[in-house]
């Protein structure tokens, strides 16, 4: 998504370019009276303050983002974006095999093209509109993550085993003791848990996309927190734009960003991000009643009763 992002600046400074030189200086680097965002906060330090907070009194964060992007040659898949050369590439490719296979018959192999060349148009217009809701909290080895019908907590503070909590709705639970084996690590669980947060640490250092400008500051309360909040603004003819970003000024971590674009071409839209709910003292509240439950073993990993039929 952030190649997306970037790609969209990067067309909006070619738009600039048509501008004078005052109005493209404004365009490109904001407002002449503005500081830049990096200058104070440096972005990589996220993940060690979640960790620092985290080995501390705990941390929690609760946040919403939704992405939509107005690109005609942009196509969502699971992985993400892919770029319009991509989607043309493989296009192209499945017409030439399907006109290979039916090239005895034109009449079929006309009526092919024109079904591909419809569903091309609808790929080609389709935008890209995403919502995303992520919870997270943890204290010592102790992890909390949730999104929209998928809950767990992990709970890696043993040296011998790891009891995990899974739920749909966050509030029947399931639990699992999974005794740690050669195959079966609890250095592997604890790296499974660090894969989470930096995901987490991607989505809160989203604003990084927009920090090239010169923002005006102010204050914003965010999520309850005090933050540093950068703003800019441009309506230059082709390009209406809207920056905010407010940073927490305690942590370095980003509480909110919004950013819309509209030009006089095919690319433009919205991102908002914002941390609804932000705690420096948490401790992840435990299940009392959940059900035991046998938890799916990953491939090549031994189980307890395994390993002891085994022996």
């Amino acid at each position: 998504m952030k190649k997306l992002l970037i790609a969209l600046l990067t067309a909006i400074f070619v738009l600039g370019c048509a501008c004078s030189c005052e109005r493209l200086d404004q365009l490109i680097n904001g407002d002449e009276n503005g500081v830049y965002v990096e200058e104070e906060y440096d972005a990589q330090k996220t993940a060690e303050t979640i960790y620092s907070l985290k080995d501390g009194d705990g941390i929690f964060l609760a946040i919403t983002a939704s992405v939509n992007m107005k690109e005609g040659n942009i196509e969502s898949g699971e992985s993400g974006d892919e770029t319009a050369a991509e989607t043309t590439e493989t296009t192209e490719t499945n017409e030439t095999n399907e006109t290979a296979e039916t090239a005895e018959n034109a009449e079929s192999a006309e009526t092919d093209e024109s079904a591909e060349t419809d569903e091309s148009s609808e790929s080609a217009s389709e935008d890209i509109n995403k919502n995303i809701s992520i919870e997270f909290g943890a204290k010592g080895d102790v992890y909390y993550f949730a999104t929209e019908g998928d809950y767990k907590i992990m709970d890696l503070s043993s040296e011998e085993y790891a009891v995990i909590y899974t739920s749909e709705d966050g509030e029947n639970w399931k639990k699992a003791t999974v005794p740690y084996t050669e195959d079966n690590t609890r250095e592997a669980r604890l790296a499974d848990a660090k894969t989470k947060i930096d995901e987490l640490v991607n989505y809160i250092n989203y604003y990084t996309a927009f920090t090239g400008r010169r923002m005006l500051k102010d204050t914003e309360t965010v999520a309850g927190r005090e933050c540093d909040k950068y703003y800019s603004s441009s309506d230059i003819i082709i390009l209406e734009m809207d920056c905010v970003i407010c940073i927490d000024k305690q942590t370095g971590i980003c509480l909110k960003l919004h950013y819309a674009a509209d030009t006089i071409v095919e690319v433009g839209g919205e991102v908002n991000y914002e941390c609804t709910e932000f705690k420096t003292s948490f401790d992840v509240p435990i299940p009392e009643n959940a059900e035991e439950a046998e938890i799916e073993i990953p491939e090549g990993v031994i189980t307890e009763n395994e390993s002891g039929s085994e022996n």
